[in-house]
């Protein structure tokens, strides 16, 4: 998450280990912590009366020495909002923060569903009973100007507005409640809603209403990393369509994040790929199936949509670069035209490619000079695996012992592989099953493939590849050489060595 510009974590809705802030605090990412998902419904709705005050408490003061926390969260997405009854509530949860730390604003995050609030009627002031129930609007509120009266309720009680899916809505919002500034608490990661609907496939990215608006101060993106739990159905086991698949691989949403929030030149090329399967994913929160690679052998003639990711002022785009059929005199590369980067929506550079078997190029050009550049290649068949690093060092941390001795701590980490061809190229389309073995003082804890969907055990040594690629994770016991071996049928085998100090 750093690597492509990150700087933000909101901490998804419950205390968390202080490890966590630990590695904030050191990393440089600011925080938004939050005690609840829910009040009185959810996974907490049994503890909640009795606890809440104890728990927030507890967290506001275990927590507000960490330099990272920038926001306190007194609940996401709770039950009757704007409700008289859930306002007196939040004014108790924003008090409760405030008396233990009042340096840091306070928020809630407002989902977009808001219905009418039939509590607030005055029955004493009914004349008609019959007329009243005609007439009385109950349900959903649809209409957008509703909507932001219920929020203008909210917005009474916290420092700042928490939204949740509502970046359609940001302008009128601000219109009727200037003097609070928006905080995206949960945006998709592609897709965005449109009039009165938050649930659209509209192409406007969420975090151009960070760019374009100034009483907009961010956004948090659902979410950064895959997790187990809260699948779509069988045979997921959790969600996908994150910035980072399980295994840390970079998805095409990542570089594009990474064109958005970093400065150093960057360029990175990817393509539609229609044939591959579903990842699962829930369908606002998924974004097109684009992938990072040149291997279409299934195609013979074919147009294919790409876009690239880049923070550069201009891209080249050239197909088979340099390259001659094999009469050796005529020449197969091929440049296509592109518009400025500015010109297109979202910064996204987008078209279509013919395909041809070879190389493609994207150069990024900054002042008409070149600055960074991304070559993929179509791979040949896979002929061995090989670690993404093949030599890493690590240094342990100390821990003193009930006898006063230093022993270093265990370190846990995840080391990948990929297949490639025989000029190391990698193989998208492989998915042979890899095992791996460790030797030295170090254990296997697990493989990953990235796939959600995968039947295989995750404490096993063994997996096959997804999309070319497989990871195991270790963890180091102790100082001293570890070797990982990750061996399959008809490759030659992959060594990491990693040297724990």
């Amino acid at each position: 998450l750093k690597e492509i510009g990150c700087n933000a974590i909101r901490l998804a809705h419950h205390l968390y280990l202080p490890e966590m802030l630990e590695l904030c605090d050191e990393l440089g990412f600011y925080v938004y912590e939050e005690a609840f998902d829910k009040w009185t419904g959810g996974a907490y709705g049994r503890f909640y009366e009795t606890e809440w005050e104890k728990d927030l408490s507890c967290m506001v003061k275990r927590d507000r020495n960490h330099p990272c926390i920038l926001f306190w969260g007194v609940g996401n997405e709770v039950e009757n909002q704007s409700y008289p009854s859930m306002l007196k509530r939040l004014e108790k949860h924003v008090q409760t923060v405030k008396m233990l730390d009042s340096t840091r604003p306070v928020s809630l995050a407002m989902n977009p569903h808001f219905a009418y609030p039939a509590e607030e009627a005055d029955m004493s002031q009914v004349e008609d009973i019959q007329q009243f129930v005609d007439e009385m609007k109950t349900g959903e509120i649809f209409d957008v100007d509703d909507r932001i009266r219920q929020i203008a309720k909210i917005a009474q009680m916290v420092d700042f507005l928490s939204c949740n899916y509502q970046e359609q809505w940001y302008e009128r919002i601000h219109e009727q409640i200037p003097d609070r500034a928006i905080l995206g608490t949960e945006t998709y990661l592609f897709f965005r809603g449109e009039g009165p609907r938050f649930q659209n496939f509209s192409e406007e990215c969420p975090w151009m209403d960070v760019v374009e608006k100034d009483y907009c101060m961010g956004g948090f993106l659902w979410t950064g990393i895959d997790y187990w739990g809260e699948s779509m159905g069988w045979p997921a086991k959790g969600w996908s369509g994150a910035l980072f698949a399980a295994d840390m691989e970079k998805r095409p949403a990542a570089w594009q994040y990474q064109s958005y929030w970093t400065e150093e030149p960057m360029v990175h090329f990817a393509v539609l790929d229609g044939s591959l399967p579903d990842e699962g994913v829930k369908e606002h929160w998924d974004s097109p199936s684009y992938v990072t690679h040149w291997e279409f052998s299934q195609l013979q003639r074919a147009v294919l949509p790409f876009r690239i990711a880049t923070n550069c002022e201009q891209v080249r785009l050239i197909l088979n670069e340099g390259r001659f059929a094999e009469d050796g005199k005529t020449s197969l590369e091929k440049e296509y035209s592109l518009r400025p980067v500015k010109e297109y929506p979202n910064g996204l550079v987008k078209g279509y490619l013919p395909w041809m078997p070879g190389t493609v190029t994207v150069i990024g050009m900054n002042g008409g000079k070149e600055v960074c550049r991304q070559v993929v290649e179509t791979p040949g068949p896979a002929v061995r695996l090989a670690f993404e690093e093949e030599e890493r060092t690590v240094v342990l941390a100390r821990t003193d012992t009930d006898e006063g001795q230093a022993q270093p701590m265990p370190y846990q980490m995840l080391c990948r592989v990929r297949a490639s061809d025989a000029e190391g190229r990698p193989v998208f389309r492989e998915s042979a099953k890899v095992t791996f073995a460790v030797e030295g003082p170090a254990r296997l804890v697990g493989t990953e493939n990235g796939d959600i969907k995968r039947a295989e055990p995750a404490d096993g040594d063994s997996v096959h590849l997804y999309r070319g690629r497989a990871a195991v994770g270790i963890r180091i016991t102790g100082r001293g050489r570890v070797k990982i071996t990750a061996f399959a049928a008809g490759m030659q085998p992959a060594q990491c060595v990693i040297a724990a100090r």
